[in-house]
């Protein structure tokens, strides 16, 4: 018993450190700087080159043809609605891979955008992150973090401590990498359906490094302190609401697998540190060997990925074209115009316009606003990375998740998000502008 407890302890440490090494430690290796896991791949996508487009053609062919191999295309409305979507993500890749096709497709800031800044780099982000995301969800990383901000989460966001490892997997890493995240735990008991949700539409925004683009873009990266540590309070504060109200609130509290035990109990007794680190020590005795999780990791992973990158190409497509050649995103941005000039955001409409078209992909707010005054650049950084939930990315991989949300669920929770976020970033801008 105590050989298997020493064993626990070095597992848990040296995978957790490990862990953190890959998913949160920014570094930077010549040219090149990031999370190791964000330099590897970026460095494999450049040494690949032209293959690099080719092999990820590949997977979004793979996951389109993949409906047809299960039987599951045409189950339902909704299974034949994302296989269409599929089809035409596929086509439209490859017109972006080859170069051929209409204006609209080849626009350099829709497909060659889509392809080349989101699919691809999640493909190699997911193949190669994926088995690795086992070294903090199965050695009692989450569960050690849990024990101490179990307060916080549980009493702002009704979540399990271990959720904070979820969020910050998001902003050093990316999108992806945190809703891989949110599956792994949901699929593993150790979140609930209601607490993923709430993760899932809450916790997993984009990567630091994304921000970063973002601030210097609209011209406010002479702030960048002050933009991120407002946006990510308004973030978080944004879903200690929606959390509270449908649909999140009426989420079941029922877990993935019913047979197997269900969420561990974060409450401890004693000393606190004693407490975590027995907790870790437990979960990574009980954990099995490295190669068996990478290896059912990476399972999750690609299943997750042959479902979700194909979805990505065609719904964020769609919703790039329609906002780009259609008045749609215009007409409807009149919905936010009453909360923009009630809060005093110069620049009202186009604040408003910008904030819609937010839904379609979190950078179309960037592009709207670019030339506004320095108040409205603020205000619609905080919103566009605030409002969390998108066509061109978080909703199609959300979908192809077993977290139970849909598109519905998402889009309302959308809305919540960007009404809240609308009043906080204005008082905001009022404050620092």
């Amino acid at each position: 018993m105590e050989s298997n407890r020493t064993s626990g302890a070095l597992k848990f440490v040296i995978f957790s450190l490990l862990g953190i090494f890959i998913f949160f430690v920014q570094i930077k290796i010549g040219d090149y700087s990031g999370i190791p896991l964000d330099i590897f791949t970026s460095w494999l996508q450049n040494l690949l080159g032209v293959f690099a487009s080719y092999l990820a053609l590949a997977v979004v062919l793979a996951g389109t043809i993949k409906p047809f191999i299960t039987g599951t295309w045409n189950k339902s409305a909704m299974d034949i609605i994302f296989t269409i979507f599929k089809i035409f993500g596929f086509i439209a890749a490859c017109m972006v891979v080859f170069n051929f096709g209409p204006e609209p497709v080849l626009n350099a800031d829709n497909g060659p955008y889509l392809f080349g800044s989101l699919v691809q780099p999640v493909v190699y982000m997911i193949v190669f992150g994926a088995p690795l995301l086992c070294l903090m969800v199965n050695y009692g990383l989450v569960d050690f973090v849990g024990i101490f901000v179990r307060p916080l989460t549980r009493t702002l966001w009704k979540t399990p401590g271990r959720s904070a490892v979820d969020a910050v997997s998001s902003f050093v890493g990316s999108t992806s990498m945190g809703l891989l995240f949110t599956d792994q735990m949901y699929r593993n008991n150790k979140y609930n359906g209601k607490e993923a949700s709430i993760i899932a539409t809450g916790f997993t925004t984009v990567a630091v490094s994304f921000m970063i683009i973002v601030a210097n873009v609209l011209q406010i990266s002479d702030r960048w302190l002050l933009y991120f540590f407002v946006t990510m309070i308004i973030t978080f504060a944004c879903t200690a609401v929606t959390c509270r109200i449908y649909p999140l609130s009426k989420k079941p509290e029922t877990y993935y697998d019913e047979t197997l035990p269900k969420g561990l109990d974060e409450s401890f007794k004693g000393n606190i540190f004693t407490s975590a680190f027995n907790e870790a020590v437990d979960v990574a005795c009980e954990a099995g060997s490295l190669g068996k999780n990478m290896l059912n990791s990476l399972k999750g992973g690609v299943m997750l990925l042959l479902d979700f990158v194909p979805l990505l190409m065609g719904i964020g497509l769609t919703a790039l074209i329609l906002q780009m050649y259609t008045p749609v995103f215009d007409i409807a941005g009149y919905i936010f115009y009453p909360f923009t000039a009630l809060m005093g955001v110069p620049d009202a409409l186009t604040a408003a316009q910008g904030t819609f078209a937010g839904l379609a992909e979190m950078f179309i707010p960037v592009i709207f606003c670019a030339g506004c005054e320095a108040a409205t650049r603020f205000f619609i950084g905080i919103i566009c990375i605030s409002q969390i939930i998108m066509f061109s990315c978080t909703i199609p991989m959300t979908l192809a998740t077993k977290i139970p949300l849909t598109v519905k669920d998402m889009v309302i929770v959308w809305f919540e998000r960007t009404i809240v976020s609308i009043i906080l970033a204005g008082i905001a801008m009022h404050i620092f502008y």
